[in-house]
Order: C-alpha cells, then sequence, then structure tokens
C-alpha cells in the first residue's frame, strides 16, 4: 500500500513536472493531480526534489526493465529493447526534458540525469563487447561510441513519437537498423 501509493504519487507528479516544469510546480498541484492532501504527498517525501528523484528512478528503472528477459538471439534482443527503450523514453519524456533543463545550471540534476542513462548505457556497452568477444559482431565503432550515439538517436525519436505515437514503429526500425550496422553482427562467427 505505501509503494503504491508512493508511486501514484510519483506518477502524478511526472505529469505535473511535464506540464510545468520543475521550478513552476508545486507541492499543490502535485497534491491535486495525485488525488491527495499536501501532508499525505510529506508523508512520503521529503521535499520536491526528492518526488523528482523518485520520478527519475522510475525511468531508470523502466528503462532497465526493458532490458530484462529478451532472448539469446543478439538481433531479437536488439529490436527488443530498443523498442522498449524508445517507448519508455517517449512516455517520460516531459519529465525527462525537465531534468535534462534543470542539468544545464544544477550539478545535482545533472548526477540525477547521468543516473537515469548510465545504467542502461552501461549494460549495452557490455552486451556489445560480449557479441565481440565472441565474434558475433565486429563493431564499426567502440561499443561507447556506440551506445553515446544510440542515446542520443533514441532521445531524438523519444521526441518524435511523443509527439506523433503513431511514428514509434518507424522510429524503432530506424533505431534498430543504425544498431546493426554499427555493430555489425556476424551471422557465422566461425
Amino acid at each position: 500500500m505505501l509503494k503504491d501509493r508512493r508511486r501514484a504519487i510519483a506518477d502524478a507528479a511526472s505529469q505535473v513536472f511535464a506540464e510545468a516544469g520543475y521550478a513552476q510546480a508545486s507541492i499543490t498541484a502535485i497534491a491535486d493531480a495525485s488525488g491527495v492532501t499536501r501532508p499525505t504527498i510529506y508523508t512520503y517525501f521529503e521535499s520536491k526534489y526528492d518526488i523528482l528523484r523518485a520520478v527519475a528512478e522510475q525511468v531508470r528503472d523502466e528503462v532497465l526493465q526493458a532490458q530484462e528477459n529478451v532472448g539469446e538471439d543478439p538481433e531479437e534482443i536488439l529490436r527488443t529493447t530498443t523498442s522498449a527503450n524508445l517507448r519508455q523514453r517517449a512516455r517520460h519524456y516531459g519529465v525527462l526534458t525537465v531534468i535534462q533543463h534543470e542539468a544545464l545550471s544544477d550539478p545535482v540534476f545533472e548526477r540525477l540525469l547521468d543516473d537515469v542513462n548510465a545504467r542502461a548505457m552501461k549494460r549495452h556497452r557490455r552486451f556489445i563487447e560480449r557479441l565481440q568477444a565472441q565474434g558475433r559482431a565486429r563493431p564499426l565503432l567502440t561499443p561507447e561510441a556506440i551506445v553515446e550515439i544510440n542515446l542520443g538517436t533514441t532521445q531524438r525519436m523519444a521526441q518524435l513519437v511523443w509527439r506523433d505515437p503513431a511514428r514509434e514503429e518507424w522510429c524503432a526500425e530506424v533505431i534498430f537498423q543504425s544498431l546493426t550496422q554499427m555493430i555489425n553482427l556476424v551471422n557465422d562467427p566461425s
């Protein structure tokens, strides 16, 4: 029950932050959007920053979850995780934009943004390195460069999907195709 209420507040806050921005979002607006009172908000969160941190952690966890249990075939793994990652980033595009904006001038938000991206990028980099070590890929760039390019591309495509959800399939395919080209999967590693 506690976790459910905390998550419901964070979900509502995500929308408030996306619509109003961090500076203009108020605890009252978050309480109203959550259907609870201001004191209830403070039962679950110490501050507005604490709420935004919880939202960012939720986004990070959803992005990481998209990389779980996706099979064995490298191409299928790439297709599945690319699509799921794009969907999560498009779903949370508004609040991610708020975090990016605040990160420009606040090192706390810069670390928060890094936290949202770093673990998913690390997993992706290790995946490419494993494929390379197994002889199943011959990357055209370093794995680090590939994941950085992929993050930038995915962020742009998430913006397009956020604006027009009908573009999701096309955007996911573009990301998938660019990744398979850069990773350079090998069909027969022998």
